[in-house]
């Protein structure tokens, strides 16, 4: 789970509880368990552990009281209880007692109790971060000198926050202003400033801007006193609109400003020298005075301006507002009113202006309306290019095909990109709010916790983790994210994390790697196999010799004779070595078949006894065998043969007994199977199943369980021929063997063989061998292994035949040519040196006519069709075979001629 273990406290009361078991199964946990609840709330509250596990009834304790009395004496672990499904609402229960999860003893298991631990403790971190933020948050706010705030944008500017600083500012606790709302935050702006504050307030909402005010309020105990404000809207707009921002104490500078104010001379100093335009008009907008910044405005003299109109000097299209905000301000003494207007320049150009309009007629130091204005040209460029690209990036993040998303340092997501609802099926607005690591894997989730401690840490540095996101039908996505800080940055505010969906690509990586993986896996069986084959190819000869002269020396012995025991056990030793080279045979896809058209189900009923048997009473055998099953061309023998291996694997991989299946359908291999496994070749398939409730196989086992030779059993208990002439013989039959295994989970084998086409029927039974005789006819004998030659020489010499002899294809030709008399049958072995069996049985047939041919080959038939033989009614005997065979064969090929005519 971590590099460090985890340690977990289990309280309980009942002995041989297999819990503490299963978490004792988990790497990475050490458990420890405390039996009784007096105990358990000692150990907890000692701490020491990551996890507290309890029990839902401990003797005659709960374990919620177990919770409340471990919290209370400063257990500072998580706490997970255990109930049982006869304990109503046991889950509701819990998580008000405080439990971060409940599970019920039912379902408990190293897979479910391993997230939980995981989860526990991630949320445990989760929280303490979360509080030592919010704690560094608050010690900011305290220090601060004014009141940070957050409130309704309601008649009452009634506050859902206000920092500690309200005490200082006001008099007031922050619980006062909030929970208890002793006074509401209006009531205590001076009754002259609301209506101001109010519009200052509003006239920001509608534009979207900050807001900047200052006005006077009224302390607790009575004091008025000047604070200036600044803030915004966070959410909403109008009276739904949630303000955010700072008020300070500004009585003593307000009362410097008075002082300046005072001093004629230093005011008009001030404006003298201002770069904004100050001026003073009469209520009929005629202007009284104009301060010198207006020659570097509009390049005309201040006097220039005197007598006449600020409506008439503005852009044609413009007056109309010019002159709505002037009447506005005429009709609301004091209250400032902006307006924004363009002012022709002596170069002919406009100059756009920010006008800020207040009547101060009643106020006997001015008494005229007070206009100021500022050049705001280049400053609306500015704003018109940052529109601009402002627009250029909401487009890019609105349109772009990865996942934009701001969280907050609480983890809530503040802001989510239109592409989430492609990537993870969720509307952007529905995930605001939402707590962001509840949609990651839980396996993930200290992983991604982490990533984002080290992108606080370090603001603007990115930060790069793959993680799975639930997708909203409750899939996982895989996303390659980017997290970075920008806590720091006020456009931002927040946690930037940036996700890309890579799930199609992963998935295609691993299918291109199995897909490698599986080829080089077919490559190494293919050589693996060839190797084999030759070794069988070789092995046979020598075994046609050991177990042929054992049979005739057998012969000769009477019964009872010394040294004819031995003899047997020769020839029962060359029968298990040939029983070895047939399995080679098997896998490497060499041996002869008998194919014929048959049902698989009659073969697995025909075998329900005999598998019974084999597997033994402590093993369930359960058939689930399909009613329409389609028939496949196969060596019914061979296939029964497969079924008994499986099922001797199957049988020796539950030695405490359970569930062989035995399971046939039909199926269809498609292009989305060649796909994943480039060599299959798509069409309708009969599969038959064979599975176990064993205990499975590792990935290192799987990969090699059809090599020849290779076996975990113990030494002296298989040849690790089983599996690999399972796969042989399928192979050979044309269809495909998959393993799917894991350990603990048990075992299936499933093989696919191709379906005959409709209307085929099952073949009969092959006709019974005739017994053996012998005969008078001429035999040439073609073999290069001499031992093999001598062999068969001797049986048909025994059997009457007269025997000509030959070492290979090119002696042969000369043995006949030297010959006068007629040649009845050539014994030929197929592969020789310089001539080929087929070879020397052509040359032969143009002197020879009616001369019949019997071919020998330890090969399969597969392969000595490439030889050219095989043909219909062309006689072939398989090596090793004995005395019997060989002499069935000869006699079954010349009694097999054609009707009477001239021979060779």
């Amino acid at each position: 789970m971590r590099s460090t273990p985890v340690r977990v406290l289990l309280v309980e009361t009942a002995e041989g509880s297999p819990t503490l078991a299963m978490l004792s199964a988990i790497p990475g946990v050490v458990a420890e368990r405390a039996a009784g609840y007096e105990e358990g709330l000692r150990r907890a509250v000692a701490g020491g552990h990551d996890v507290v596990l309890a029990d839902w009834r401990i003797g005659d304790r709960l374990g919620i009281e177990l919770l409340w009395d471990a919290v209370a004496g400063g257990c500072a672990a998580p706490v997970v209880l255990l109930g049982d499904d006869r304990d109503p609402d046991f889950d509701l229960d819990a998580m008000r007692a405080g439990a971060v999860q409940f599970l019920l003893h039912s379902e408990l298991s190293p897979g479910v109790l391993e997230p939980t631990l995981r989860f526990a403790i991630g949320r445990k971190r989760a929280e303490d971060e979360l509080r030592e933020s919010r704690r560094r948050l608050a010690t900011l706010l305290s220090n601060l000198p004014g009141m940070a705030y957050r409130c309704r944008n309601d008649p009452a500017w009634s506050l859902d926050f206000a920092s500690e600083g309200s005490r200082e500012l006001t008099g007031w606790d922050p619980a006062d202003l909030v929970e208890r709302a002793k006074v509401a935050w209006a009531d205590l702006i001076h009754a002259d400033d609301r209506p101001r504050v109010w519009q200052t307030v509003q006239a920001a909402i509608s534009t979207g801007r900050p807001f900047e005010v200052e006005y006077r309020i009224r302390r607790r105990d009575g004091e008025e006193r000047w604070v200036a404000e600044n803030g915004r809207a966070v959410a909403g707009a109008g009276r739904a609109a949630v303000l955010e921002g700072f008020i300070c104490d500004v009585t003593e500078r307000k009362r410097a400003e008075a002082a300046v104010r005072r001093s004629g001379e230093y005011f008009r100093a001030l404006i003298e020298t201002a770069a904004e335009v100050f001026a003073v008009g009469n209520a009929d907008g005629t202007l009284r005075y104009v301060s010198p910044a207006i020659e570097r405005l509009t390049g005309a003299a201040p006097e220039a301006w005197l007598g006449t109109t600020l409506f008439a000097r503005v852009h044609p299209d413009d007056r109309d507002a010019v002159r709505a905000a002037f009447d506005r301000a005429l009709a609301e003494p004091g209250v400032p009113v902006v307006a924004e207007t363009r002012l022709r320049h002596r170069d002919g150009g406009w100059r756009a202006v920010e006008v800020a309009c207040r009547n101060l007629l009643d106020d006997p130091a001015v008494g005229g309306i007070v206009y100021n204005a500022h050049d705001v040209t280049e400053r609306r460029g500015h704003e018109a290019t940052l529109l601009r690209r402002e627009q250029q990036w909401r487009a890019l993040i609105e349109r772009g095909q990865d996942i934009i998303t701001v969280v907050r340092d609480t983890g809530e997501v503040g802001f989510a990109s239109p592409s989430v609802e492609r990537v993870l099926g969720y509307a952007p607005d529905a995930l605001l709010g939402s707590y962001l690591f509840e949609l990651v894997h839980p396996d993930e989730v200290p992983a991604v916790l982490d990533v984002f401690a080290r992108a606080i840490e370090e603001p603007g540095r990115p930060e790069r983790v793959e993680l799975r996101m639930r997708h909203r039908d409750g899939t996982w996505r895989i996303l390659e994210t980017i997290v970075t800080s920008l806590l720091h940055d006020p456009a931002v505010e927040g946690i930037v994390v940036n996700s890309r969906d890579v799930t199609e690509r992963k998935q295609a990586e691993e299918a291109l790697a199995a897909s490698r993986q599986q080829f080089l896996q077919a490559q190494k069986m293919d050589a693996v196999g060839r190797l084999a084959g030759g070794v069988a190819h070789d092995f046979n000869n020598l075994l046609t010799a050991i177990r042929g002269n054992a049979e005739l020396l057998l012969l000769d012995l009477p019964a009872g004779a010394p040294g004819a025991e031995e003899v047997e056990e020769i020839r029962r030793a060359a029968d298990r070595a040939a029983g070895l080279t047939r399995q080679l045979l098997a896998f490497s896809r060499r041996q002869v078949l008998q194919p014929r058209v048959f049902g698989l189900n009659a073969v697995v009923r025909d075998m329900e006894k005999m598998l019974g048997r084999l597997i033994g009473e402590d093993v369930a055998l359960v058939t689930r065998l399909a009613d329409d099953l389609a028939h496949v061309r196969a060596d019914p023998g061979q296939l029964e043969q497969v079924v008994m291996n499986l099922a001797v694997n199957a049988r020796d991989a539950m030695p405490s007994g359970g569930q062989l299946i035995v399971e046939t359908r039909n199926a269809v291999l498609d292009e989305e199977m060649r796909r994943t496994f480039p060599y299959v070749v798509p069409g309708p398939y009969v599969m038959l199943a064979v599975s176990d409730t064993g205990h499975g196989m590792d990935r290192e086992t799987r990969e090699r369980v059809f090599e020849p030779f290779f076996t975990t059993k113990p030494a002296g208990r298989g040849t690790g021929l089983g599996l690999s002439t399972v796969y042989g013989i399928v192979k050979q039959s044309g269809g495909y063997i998959w393993v799917y295994s894991e350990p603990g989970r048990g075992t299936t084998v499933r093989i696919y063989l191709p379906s005959v086409a409709g209307g085929a029927r099952p073949a009969g039974p092959a006709a019974a061998a005739a017994p053996a005789r012998g005969g008078v006819e001429t035999i040439l004998l073609a073999e290069d292994e001499e031992p093999v030659r001598r062999l068969a020489r001797e049986v048909l010499t025994r059997n009457g035949y007269t025997v000509l002899e030959a070492g290979d294809g090119e002696q042969a030709l000369r043995v006949s040519e030297r010959h006068p008399g007629r040649i009845d049958l050539l014994v030929t072995d197929v592969v020789m040196p310089a001539m080929s069996g087929r070879d020397l049985s052509a040359l032969l047939a143009a002197a020879r006519p009616a001369l019949r041919v019997l071919y020998m080959s330890g090969y399969t038939e597969e392969a000595v069709a490439r030889h050219g033989v095989l043909d219909p009614g062309t006689g072939f005997i398989e090596k090793p075979f004995t005395a019997d065979a060989l002499a069935s064969a000869v006699r079954r090929v010349l009694d097999e001629a054609v009707a009477p005519g001239p021979r060779g």
